[in-house]
């Protein structure tokens, strides 16, 4: 182990191997394991556990609890809220948020939203792997999430108020597919040569 030193002072250590990068502040008891790359800036909750081989981006907020798995990717400017569990190799995207008790199941990717934000519910978990979304306990395709009723989505055990959100985010992963399916990057306009 050696020690890293965060902006207040405060001295925790770290393994040997873990790379972090400056103004990166590491709270007491949090457990950064072998072969981790921690971006400039970043935050790191207390009792937070970043497995081995993960990455960390720049200025990403992990809380306090959460869990990042091996060779787990975190986004630059991205939140994981509170107890939040990141699967193995599961990647999230550039300021994606995720809420308090989400669950990422391993090797999913979570976008960065169409307007470079993805907020994944604080009671109930979102994941997405080829077709299928999971929220809550339910999976279901794509094109079916798209025409589920309010009332048979409460039915199913989901938070009438959050159903807004859920919604939001499988437009905007079917968006993602969509682009994918036609080679576009979806962080460009169609007609942008840059």
């Amino acid at each position: 182990m050696k020690q890293h030193i965060n902006p207040n002072g405060t001295v925790v250590d770290v393994s040997e191997s873990a790379i972090v990068g400056e103004q990166v502040r590491i709270c007491d008891q949090a457990r950064i394991k072998k072969n981790t790359l921690i971006g400039k800036g970043a935050w790191i909750g207390g009792y937070a556990w970043i497995d081995e081989g993960s990455q960390i981006g720049r200025y990403a907020w992990i809380s306090k609890d959460a869990r990042i798995s091996k060779r787990a990717q975190i986004g630059e400017g991205a939140w994981i809220g509170e107890g939040a569990c990141i699967g193995e190799g599961a990647c999230i995207g550039d300021g994606v948020r995720l809420g308090e008790g989400a669950w990422i199941l391993p090797n999913v990717i979570v976008p960065c939203g169409l307007n470079g934000c993805t907020f994944l519910g604080t009671q109930y978990h979102c994941t997405v792997n080829d077709d299928k979304i999971v929220i809550g306990c339910e999976i279901k395709t794509i094109s079916e999430w798209m025409t589920i009723s309010d009332d048979v989505a409460v039915e199913l055990g989901l938070r009438r108020e959050l159903i807004p959100q859920y919604r939001a985010f499988v437009e905007m992963v079917a968006s993602f597919q969509k682009h994918d399916n036609l080679g576009l990057d979806p962080k460009k306009g169609e007609g942008d040569d840059n």
